[in-house]
């Protein structure tokens, strides 16, 4: 699977789960986030965008000189960075509504369907040595008081493909 796939697999896994209050995923890194296109209509919006950060391939070689040497695992650093705003004057609403929605996509990425809904290409999602990361940025706002705050949700993603 390319790294190409393997954002669209994310990012189409992540839409499916219709996680309350996360507008939309995008399957990949956007120069700005499009709030205008789309919104719950309520005081908040949340958007996503799935990255694919460091690959590497590791031969799987346990079988001698045949099969399955043909075979390589590749592991991918997956990266979700959620970006939220809020026109609500209270922050602590604000934040607990962030909050929640961070953690529905933790507990998606935990729970199930490991394989991205792509069992025949993806062997497991947010399993392995870097477990699942969550960093939450400090909220900030603009000038007309309107909240930003954002966080970034790290995992591996395991695929096995033939060489």
């Amino acid at each position: 699977m390319s790294r190409r796939l393997t954002r669209h697999a994310l990012a189409d896994w992540l839409e499916a789960a219709q996680i309350e209050g996360l507008d939309k995923v995008h399957a990949g890194i956007m120069y700005s986030i499009p709030w205008d296109e789309h919104g719950s209509g309520s005081e908040y919006s949340c958007q996503a965008v799935v990255n694919i950060r460091p690959r590497r391939e590791t031969r799987i070689a346990g079988g001698g000189l045949g099969p399955p040497n043909g075979q390589k695992m590749i592991t991918s650093g997956a990266e979700v960075r959620i970006y939220f705003r809020s026109a609500d004057p209270d922050w602590l609403a604000a934040q607990d509504a962030f909050d929640d929605i961070c953690e529905a996509i933790v507990k998606q990425i935990r729970a199930g369907g490991r394989t991205l809904g792509r069992p025949d290409d993806i062997l497991s999602a947010g399993e392995f040595e870097a477990g699942i990361v969550q960093d939450n940025a400090e909220p900030a706002a603009d000038a007309g008081g309107v909240m930003f705050a954002s966080c970034q949700v790290r995992f591996e993603i395991q695929e096995v493909i033939n060489t």
